[in-house]
């Protein structure tokens, strides 16, 4: 959920006075094979959607009964203030909640990093392609072995790219704290490329 608010339910039960509300920032996993159904009620949302394909989708069908929330073992969620940091405190200048998967070992993995103003990685490259949608703020990205913050390009909020696997980048933020999305392939693994 990157804006607005999206309501989540499950089974073939269907009541939307139970659904759960997820607001923006939020992180859910529809688990594959199970029912689940989804939308808006009173305001638009954005919703980013990550997975392995296919993803069509298969009606179930509707039965009577009583729904009183999501089913843990068909869907399952996080709202923000629920993430899991690697500096609980936050006040590290660059953190991290992963929310799927590890980025250290094979597999998908989707991940939150923050970048307080002023805080930037520095040249390096990964294995394999990365996708970062810029959730909030602006991130500025560099593409060379340089570390130079006068010739990275901005990349505003709702910005989505791809990190290409072995290519040189380093990214942070300027003047305003930045929050991003990371998901891919992993390993993830970052590998220092910095010409002094």
């Amino acid at each position: 959920m990157i804006g607005g608010t999206w309501w989540k339910g499950s089974g073939k039960v269907k009541d939307i006075n139970y659904t759960q509300r997820l607001p923006s920032l939020s992180f859910g996993i529809d688990y594959g094979m199970k029912v689940h159904w989804d939308g808006t009620k009173d305001d638009p949302a954005t919703v980013v959607i990550l997975g392995e394909g296919p993803a069509t989708n298969i009606e179930a069908g509707q039965e009577q009964g009583t729904f009183r929330g999501p089913d843990p073992s068909m869907v399952k969620y996080w709202t923000s203030d629920e993430f899991k940091w690697r500096d609980p405190s936050g006040a590290a200048p660059i953190n991290q909640a992963v929310l799927q998967g590890d980025p250290d070992k094979s597999g998908i993995y989707v991940q939150i990093i923050r970048y307080k103003s002023g805080a930037y990685s520095r040249p390096h490259f990964h294995p394999n392609d990365g996708f970062v949608m810029v959730l909030k703020g602006t991130l500025n990205v560099g593409t060379d072995r340089k570390f130079d913050t006068n010739e990275m390009v901005a990349m505003p909020t709702g910005t989505f790219m791809q990190h290409f696997g072995k290519q040189v980048h380093y990214q942070g933020a300027k003047d305003e704290e930045a929050l991003i999305l990371v998901a891919g392939y992993g390993p993830a693994t970052a590998t220092p490329a910095e010409d002094k």
